[in-house]
């Protein structure tokens, strides 16, 4: 299954997405910094809006970690639009346990077709992925991106390298979220691949 992008013609229909419609993010949501009793969320909208991940360890009784935004306008950035960034802290898990999760902004599902889960750290060996120079945009770094969510790693440790010279948002959309990033290709419906991404 290809990757997918929400660089180029996806952006449009963000663009449109952002003047009423249902919220949907231009930045997949990915989880930073796993640990046993906590994870970090993130992701990125063009929408402004209360940020909620609601998140439950038996699909019953669920719990919310309001999301703080961070405003990032054209004169910052230099791309012709305004962003904003996302993160929650969901704190207080219990250790070696799968959640399932859902990440809102005023009210609405941004990621409604995927079942995202996680499962938080245990005292045991895991398996994860070094690696960096990621890439230039081809071929062969998207079919390298299949491959490593195949191995289904707990961790990805991106050593660096990752876009440059400047290490711009659209670099890091043409050049790492476009392949993947932190969103993992779907089999059956459900997410696959690593549950953290630290980048050093």
């Amino acid at each position: 299954m290809a990757l997918r992008t929400a660089w180029g013609t996806g952006v449009a229909a963000l663009l449109l997405a952002a003047g009423g419609e249902a919220a949907s993010a231009l930045r997949y949501p990915y989880l930073q910094n796993l640990k046993s009793d906590r994870v970090t969320v993130r992701w990125t909208s063009l929408q402004e809006g209360r940020g909620v991940v609601e998140y439950s360890a038996d699909n019953i009784s669920w719990s919310r970690a309001r999301a703080q935004v961070v405003e990032r306008t054209p004169e910052e950035t230099g791309i012709p639009y305004t962003y904003y960034r996302y993160h929650a802290v969901l704190a207080g898990l219990a250790g070696s346990t799968e959640y399932v999760y859902r990440v809102l902004i005023d009210g609405e599902n941004v990621a409604q077709d995927d079942d995202l889960r996680f499962r938080t750290r245990a005292a045991s060996p895991f398996l994860f992925l070094a690696f960096g120079d990621s890439g230039n945009g081809s071929g062969e770094q998207a079919r390298l991106a299949q491959l490593m969510y195949e191995e289904r790693p707990a961790l990805v440790l991106h050593t660096g390298d990752i876009v440059y010279p400047s290490g711009s948002f659209e670099g890091y959309q043409r050049r790492y979220f476009r392949y993947g990033g932190a969103r993992p290709p779907r089999r059956g419906g459900a997410a696959a691949g690593p549950q953290a991404l630290l980048l050093l």
